[in-house]
């Protein structure tokens, strides 16, 4: 059975799951955690991102999905910032001109409807001002390590297909 929820990825706890002990639990991140700050309200008080991770952790998920954007363009320095936002989407642009004439309509709502509003969130935003806030693998795959929570090994026929498609 599916149960969503909408309460903020920090305060989730186990219990607001009504999981029954024979269930599988699926914890899917594949969004939003990006939208995590780094930094705790103040000094005293812990990451968001830790915070999820651990109380994620206590969940004892049978699987966790982590979608990571391997970027990191949250730095506090702005030209750091913008070489790095450069870097990212001028290769979501390539990636589009690869797969999408400029003339089609879905190219133009990805573009103008999400780069766009991306971009700016990274160009003229950041601390507590910003939206996303990304990191890169290594440094989720140490917080995870952190959170006690470990990485399932790939299965080779689906890396292998997923590179025989790309080759396509």
């Amino acid at each position: 059975m599916f149960h969503g929820t909408t309460t903020k990825w920090e305060t989730i706890c186990v219990d607001d799951m009504n999981i029954e002990p024979d269930e599988v639990l699926i914890v899917n991140g594949i969004t939003h955690f990006g939208n995590l700050t780094d930094e705790g309200v103040d000094i005293y008080s812990p990451s968001p991102r830790d915070v999820v991770l651990n109380n994620i952790r206590k969940m004892q998920p049978d699987v966790f999905i982590l979608f990571v954007t391997n970027v990191s363009y949250s730095a506090p320095i702005f030209i750091t910032r913008f070489r790095e936002a450069l870097f990212y989407y001028s290769s979501m642009f390539d990636m589009l001109d690869a797969t999408a004439r400029r003339d089609n309509h879905q190219r133009f709502l990805i573009e103008r409807g999400l780069f766009r509003k991306c971009a700016l969130n990274v160009v003229a935003c950041k601390g507590l001002d910003g939206v996303d806030y990304p990191e890169i693998y290594k440094q989720w795959h140490v917080r995870n390590h952190r959170a006690g929570l470990k990485q399932l090994p790939s299965n080779r026929d689906v890396v292998k297909a997923v590179r025989e498609k790309v080759k396509e």
